[in-house]
């Protein structure tokens, strides 16, 4: 391969690990995925935001204003969270709560090998 061919890109269930390294199911892959959008802290942001919205209605809002409202700043905050893990992994690896994040175990590789 050149320097100026593209790279592959491992399919989804592949190990970006050594060739030893065991197959990762699909599922795997994915919940490592997810698991870069840090779903907790968007729960947490889904909880203060859904009743808020109540109260700034003063009744019902639309449920079209709800759904969106939710999964927009669903979507938002994944993609933040994501981007943080990428940016920070190098200080996750130092700290004890966050070395187990795929990026930081190489489950996940940032970019092209």
């Amino acid at each position: 391969m050149t320097a100026t061919e593209p790279r592959p890109i491992p399919a989804a269930g592949t190990s970006h690990a050594s060739p030893g390294a065991p197959q990762r199911s699909a599922r795997q892959v994915v919940a490592d995925y997810v698991s870069l959008t840090k779903p907790r802290i968007i729960e947490l942001l889904l909880v203060t935001t859904f009743p808020v919205m109540f109260l700034a209605e003063r009744g019902v809002p639309s449920l079209w204003l709800i759904l969106a409202t939710l999964i927009g700043g669903s979507l938002s905050a994944g993609s933040a969270n994501t981007l943080n893990c990428y940016l920070d992994r190098d200080i996750d690896r130092l700290m004890h709560r966050t070395e187990g994040r795929p990026l930081v175990t190489g489950a996940i590789t940032p970019g092209p090998r």
